[in-house]
């Protein structure tokens, strides 16, 4: 069976050779917020699994915040649509009133030679045989 062996750092080869010369966005980005003096060993992966967590907090509090603004805009629109077709409701029910009312009928059948009665309506009672 094989033995672990440390190695020391002059042993381990370089993955990709130092860069010269060119500066990329990243590296100008950690030189403007200083971000070599905390990560200077990498990221800490202790901390992972908790910053995720933040993040997947802070995607789902920007999710309801763009579900609530659209509930908001919808709710507005419907409002605005009710309050037409409550409009429009009464404006029916005032035509019909007006339109039901005896003098009204009278006058809208005249053309028809239909008249009101002048006699009082009697009461049919029914006799037993």
């Amino acid at each position: 069976m094989a033995k672990n062996i440390a190695r020391s750092d002059k042993q381990i080869p370089n993955a990709t050779p130092p860069r010269r010369g060119g500066r990329d966005v990243f590296s100008q980005v950690g030189e403007a917020f200083k971000l070599s003096g905390l990560f200077g060993e990498g990221i800490p992966t202790k901390h992972l699994p908790k910053v995720l967590w933040v993040a997947g907090l802070v995607l789902v509090y920007i999710f309801n915040g763009h579900q609530s603004n659209k509930q908001i805009v919808k709710l507005t629109k419907l409002k605005v649509e009710v309050e037409d077709l409550k409009v429009q409701y009464q404006i029916t029910q005032s035509e019909y009133m007006y339109a039901s009312k005896q003098s009204e009928v009278a006058r809208k059948v005249a053309p028809f030679q239909i008249e009101e009665s002048s006699v009082a309506p009697r009461k049919l009672e029914k006799t037993d045989n």
